[in-house]
């Protein structure tokens, strides 16, 4: 089969449904257990890993929906403003580092262009929620 065949059906499945992938690549109770104990067991140490600011990106996407770059943008910095397009392309490329660094963590997931909060990301949110940590940005 052609490569861009098949980049076309995994785009598709990406877009068309979130949740049966969830389920099919690590969403079961079994997984979700083993996932929250190890973030109990190690959550000091991915504290470490996340700042405010980044923990508010994992707030915006814990809904479990894909979110662009610019959706993110705007959601952590609503009152800029750019000048022209480029500008705002530019300003975008440095702003992504933040969301591919939360995909090296393996906060997030990266697929089709777009971003969302992993079985990781959302028990680590959890967790600090638990533990009333990031009191500015969770409630």
């Amino acid at each position: 089969m052609d490569a861009v065949i098949i980049a076309a059906i995994i785009t598709a499945a990406f877009k068309a449904a979130p949740p049966i992938f969830e389920r099919v690549f690590g969403g079961t109770p079994s997984s979700d257990a083993k996932i929250q104990n190890f973030v109990s067991r190690k959550y000091s140490d991915l504290q470490k890993l996340v700042t405010p600011p980044c923990v508010k990106l994992l707030k915006f996407a814990e809904g479990g929906t894909y979110h662009s770059v610019k959706q993110f943008r705007t959601h952590l910095y609503p009152n800029v403003t750019f000048k022209d397009h480029t500008e705002e392309d530019a300003f975008d490329e440095e702003f992504e580092y933040r969301l591919r660094y939360l995909v090296a963590t393996g906060f997030f997931m990266f697929a089709t262009g777009e971003y969302y909060i992993t079985h990781l990301g959302a028990a680590f949110l959890a967790d600090a929620r638990r533990k009333r940590d990031f009191k500015d940005v969770l409630p």
